[in-house]
């Protein structure tokens, strides 16, 4: 089979979809998407997929986090008054190194 071929049977088949066992958000799609387009069909194993849609919903949470940081400010409030460091910039440091653990 050529090349060509290929890519137009991979093409038909249409985009690979999460295996049953995780659950992709629609949030996360996007990111999936992107993820699984990265390489051809065949070279995908199901623990690669796997591994795949933790990526994408890591990299959805960074996204919504990161929104809910803009609008919050990257100090707040405590109940007191005091100023302190948004603790959502934590979740995005622990996220970002998850992101880099998987890809």
């Amino acid at each position: 089979m050529t090349r060509t071929m290929a890519a137009m049977q991979a093409a038909a088949a249409g985009d690979i979809e999460p295996p049953d066992c995780v659950e992709i958000r629609e949030a996360d799609r996007p990111f999936w998407l992107a993820i699984v387009r990265a390489r051809a069909r065949k070279e995908w194993s199901e623990t690669d997929l796997i591994n795949a849609a933790n990526l994408a919903r890591s990299m959805s949470d960074i996204e919504r986090i990161s929104k809910e940081v803009r609008a919050e400010g990257d100090t707040i409030e405590t109940a007191r008054g005091t100023p302190i460091v948004n603790p959502k910039h934590a979740l995005l440091e622990q996220l970002s190194r998850r992101v880099m653990a998987l890809m």
